[in-house]
């Protein structure tokens, strides 16, 4: 990117293909340029100037030519085929905005936990059974590498502290249970109502009665 000169970044140009790279690029031309900020915090064009002071006017008038040099940097950095779709934009957030609602993408995001409660992968899926993973579904590995269960994800984006929770999950549970008989206070079965979401988590808070299995100096 950087000219002949070595002083200055040059202008990326972007035809359609490799949004991500053009992305990146601009974004740091435009810095370079002194003009990031008005592209990313926009610019509104007043409706009426005869009110306002000498000073606002002027002020402006200044933030009006910021704009219009950004928008002509955008208008430049994109190709024949480009520029019509962000001819009529009056700003350089606009323009901006356009290129990247066209190109940018869409997100995909994946809720695990319809896959985990898949009854086509898992029979009886609602059904608290922890010996199939002893039994019908021994040979699932929750550590990334079978996609039925993946609490952790995987791949490069696997959780960094997947080692740290299964194995502190084991003792903090172990010793709840040991120290603490659990009841639920109506004496009925817990409720398991889901909440909305990407993360699974309860409708409503969890209430239990905790009571001491043993004297209270043991817990000390």
């Amino acid at each position: 990117m950087a000219s002949s000169s070595g002083d200055k970044v040059s202008m990326p140009l972007f035809h359609g293909d490799d949004y991500a790279s053009w992305k990146v690029k601009m974004r740091t031309y435009l810095m370079s340029e002194g003009l990031w900020c008005i592209v990313a915090n926009g610019y509104l064009e007043p409706s009426d100037e005869t009110t306002l002071p000498e000073s606002k006017k002027k002020e402006l008038e200044s933030t009006s030519m910021v704009n219009a040099k950004a928008l002509s940097k955008l208008q430049n950095g994109v190709g024949v085929t480009i520029f019509p779709r962000i001819i009529r934009a009056r700003s350089a957030k606009e323009a901006w905005d356009i290129i990247a609602k066209e190109f940018e993408g869409t997100q995909l995001l994946v809720k695990i936990a319809k896959i985990h409660h898949d009854p086509k992968l898992w029979p009886n899926p609602e059904e608290f059974k922890p010996k199939r993973f002893l039994t019908t579904h021994k040979h699932i590995d929750y550590r990334g590498q079978d996609f039925e269960l993946i609490p952790f994800k995987s791949g490069r984006r696997i959780c960094l502290g997947m080692s740290l929770a299964s194995e502190s999950m084991l003792l903090t549970l172990a010793n709840l249970l040991h120290g603490f008989d659990i009841a639920s206070p109506t004496g009925g079965p817990v409720d398991m109502t889901e909440g909305p979401g990407f993360t699974l988590h309860k409708a409503n808070p969890l209430e239990v009665l905790l009571t001491p299995s043993f004297p209270a100096h043991l817990y000390a």
